[in-house]
């Protein structure tokens, strides 16, 4: 083979990944999720939260001071935990009984399920059996025995729907609906039978046991407590009027601890004659739908924006809120920065510092209403939903400073940032542009009115591309950022909903699908390349080197190969229950942010943040290659190589502005090249590139075997004979 030919048709080593499309999987290796909480178990370490899809693990080796460990996500929705020797029982309303082996909090395993004849409400458990509250069905017990075997051995069909159950002393206490209060001893659970009931008042709705008490909540009553001294036939010591309908209460000891709807947790305290007497303390809380539990001085408060509350009732009569773990759950944006995750959910900014495990919050930022965010520098953006910038400094990423703000000409969107300014898509007036002097201080220099109402805005270079809502992008000259210049438009029937650089082209997602932008001619920029499929209700969009994400209202996240602008490919999907609205990239993980779950977690390999290209590092896998090469020939017997170090994208934008290295020497090879005064022939040419992943899989390539199939068996029989045959792979795949 000619020199010039072995360099114009490489062979080359394909790690699973060049510039094809290597295959992605989302694996989910953890959430920060939460949904409407409707029940908290309590043990003296931790406390479990069943909300929605999951199940929240928080550890409360510091009572006042829970954090999130972990979560499980479970198939329906969780409506009740009930926790008992080292199992976690859960009461998944469609799917009825599970049980996860917690020996492990970090890695629960399932180990028993068991579908009910009607929805599941409520789960407890005594003496290794497990009693379901199955709505109209009526109470269920299911033996747990050795995996996954779990079947029902008794059961009993009350009158009303059994919404909730509580067990002591070998009786189980029924919150029955309209069936108000039902007893029944299940001492020999494959014969329940009913020994006593009460009528409530109108509807029951919970009912918690302890110490000889047994408390009901009553849609119309309030609070109906009962003496369970003898337990078979309970007797009622009194009722307490709540002002608002109860939401949730705990029972610890002699103490109620209640979530009344309008005046928020309320102490109410059992008289020595179990009459329940108000103790005087109140602790307002946010929002209606909240669920409590209380031990050791503590009582937890659960609430629909995924708080949990830590109120210290040591003090009854004067309860005080200390503490909060948030779960942000209406998430609208994510911004990273120095390890730590900004959210911005509908009520203000949490801060999470991310490290092994579970994310931690660790404060909040006091933005009322955050629309959108995004780090550059040393300083965080934050535009809220009244039309006012925010700038914080992040010296200290964990505490950022206020640097100023200024006021936006009508509403607010996203925001990006360049040529020395911050970029606001506001609706309908169009785009802000606000200087940022060394203090980070934002001060407004310019607007740019389109025909539209501005959705989102991306800089690169002296060009600005703002998307409009129902027209298409807009193209601006920013030679001078504080009077650009409209240079073209891309009208388009689909409008467009967001707009991002990446590998130097302009990428628009609209309502359509993803399209890249030619712009070698801003003043008619034209669709280029294939529109990528599938995306049904586009949200936006995050470019990381390589790889577009989008956020999918209906779909969740999908990422997209698009480095060859021709065809796009999907390399990845996750739909995450709730719409996808935001992602960032930091180490080795894709942070989703699902608006009404939370956050969602994924293996990203190889990414170390907002730049870098998934799965394999850049630089650390050529230059291991390069040293191994290097080391293993020095001194050793071996024809001559010839080391070429080249970088694809060396120039672009665009590929006709690309290879420009590898172009040259092509050119130029002949047979008396020389190379450092030493004549050189060049018998054939092997390109390396992505050869670092940890788990190498290297494949034939397509176009080296069709015209050079034998420099490709020359390779492969070498490392036949080195014993690399699991490596080198027989198969021919991929092609560049």
């Amino acid at each position: 083979m000619r020199a010039r030919d072995a360099w114009a048709a490489l062979a080359v080593l394909s790690a699973g990944a060049s510039l094809c499309t290597d295959p992605l999987v989302l694996n989910n290796t953890g959430r920060l999720a939460a949904g409407v909480p409707r029940n908290i178990a309590i043990t003296n370490d931790h406390l479990y939260i069943a909300a929605g899809i999951t199940v929240r693990i928080l550890d409360r080796a510091r009572p006042g001071a829970p954090v999130d460990i972990g979560s499980i996500m479970v198939p329906g929705e969780a409506r009740c935990v009930a926790y008992a020797d080292g199992l976690l029982y859960i009461a998944d309303e469609r799917f009825g009984l599970l049980v996860y082996d917690l020996r492990n909090p970090g890695n629960p395993r399932l180990t028993g399920m068991c579908r009910m004849p009607d929805a599941s409400y409520a789960v407890a458990v005594s003496s290794g059996i497990a009693f379901v509250a199955a709505g109209g069905s009526g109470v269920h017990a299911v033996a747990v025995g050795v995996e996954p075997a779990a079947r029902i051995v008794g059961s009993y069909d009350t009158p009303g729907a059994a919404v909730d159950i509580a067990v002591q002393s070998g009786y189980a206490y029924v919150a029955d609906g309209a069936g108000g209060l039902r007893v029944l001893d299940v001492r020999d659970p494959w014969r329940i039978t009913e020994t006593a009931r009460a009528s409530t008042g109108d509807y029951a709705t919970a009912v918690r046991a302890g110490a000889g008490r047994i408390a009901v909540s009553d849609t119309w009553s309030g609070l109906v407590v009962y003496d369970a001294s003898v337990p078979h036939l309970p007797v009622e010591t009194g009722v307490f009027a709540s002002s608002g309908p109860l939401s949730s209460f705990a029972l610890d000891g002699a103490t109620v601890f209640a979530v009344d709807s309008l005046l928020g947790l309320c102490t109410v305290r059992l008289a020595a004659s179990g009459a329940p007497v108000s103790a005087g303390g109140e602790c307002a809380l946010p929002g209606e739908n909240a669920v409590a539990a209380a031990a050791g001085g503590y009582a937890y408060v659960a609430t629909e924006d995924g708080d949990v509350i830590v109120v210290d009732v040591r003090d009854n009569r004067a309860p005080r809120a200390v503490a909060r773990a948030p779960v942000p759950r209406y998430i609208k944006a994510l911004a990273y920065a120095a390890g730590h995750l900004y959210v911005a959910d509908r009520s203000d900014i949490k801060i999470l510092r991310l490290s092994t495990g579970t994310p931690r919050y660790i404060g909040t930022l006091p933005v009322r209403a955050p629309v959108d965010l995004m780090t550059e520098g040393r300083f965080l953006f934050v535009v809220d939903v009244a039309g006012v910038l925010h700038s914080f400094t992040l010296d200290d990423p964990a505490h950022p400073r206020s640097a100023g703000s200024c006021a936006l000409p009508g509403g607010s969107g996203r925001l990006a940032f360049g040529r020395g300014r911050v970029w606001i898509a506001c609706g309908a007036p169009g785009v802000a542009v606000c200087a940022v002097d060394g203090t980070g201080r934002p001060r407004m220099t310019a607007t740019l009115a389109i025909p539209d109402e501005a959705i989102a805005v991306a800089v690169d270079g002296t060009r600005a591309y703002v998307a409009g809502r129902r027209t298409g992008v807009y193209v601006y000259d920013t030679g001078n950022p504080d009077q650009p210049v409209l240079s073209g438009a891309l009208q388009s029937e689909c409008g467009a909903c967001d707009v991002v650089v990446s590998q130097g082209r302009v990428h628009v997602l609209d309502w359509c699908g993803l399209g890249v932008l030619d712009t070698t001619a801003p003043g008619s920029a034209r669709q280029a390349g294939n529109a990528a499929g599938g995306i049904t209700r586009p949200q936006r969009m995050r470019a990381h080197a390589g790889d577009v994400v989008v956020l999918d209202g209906e779909a969740g996240v999908k990422v997209f190969d698009v480095r060859d602008r021709r065809a796009f490919r999907e390399r990845a999907s996750f739909n995450t229950p709730g719409a996808a609205m935001d992602a960032v990239v930091a180490g080795g993980s894709l942070y989703v942010a699902a608006y009404g779950t939370g956050l969602w977690i994924f293996d990203y390999p190889g990414a170390d943040g907002p730049s870098a290209r998934p799965p394999h590092t850049r630089g650390g896998p050529g230059a291991t290659t390069l040293s191994g090469i290097v080391r293993d020939a020095s001194g050793a017997a071996v024809a001559d190589v010839t080391l070429v170090l080249f970088d694809g994208e060396d120039y672009g934008p665009g590929e006709s502005a690309m290879y420009l290295g590898a172009k040259h020497f092509a050119a130029n090879l002949n047979d008396s090249l020389s190379i450092a005064g030493k004549r050189v022939k060049i018998e054939f040419g092997i390109l390396l590139d992505m050869v670092g992943d940890r788990n190498l899989g290297i494949y034939r390539e397509r176009n080296s075997v069709e015209a050079a199939p034998e420099v490709v068996d020359k390779v492969w029989d070498a490392a036949k004979r080195l014993g690399y045959e699991n490596v080198f792979r027989p198969e021919t795949k991929y092609g560049i």
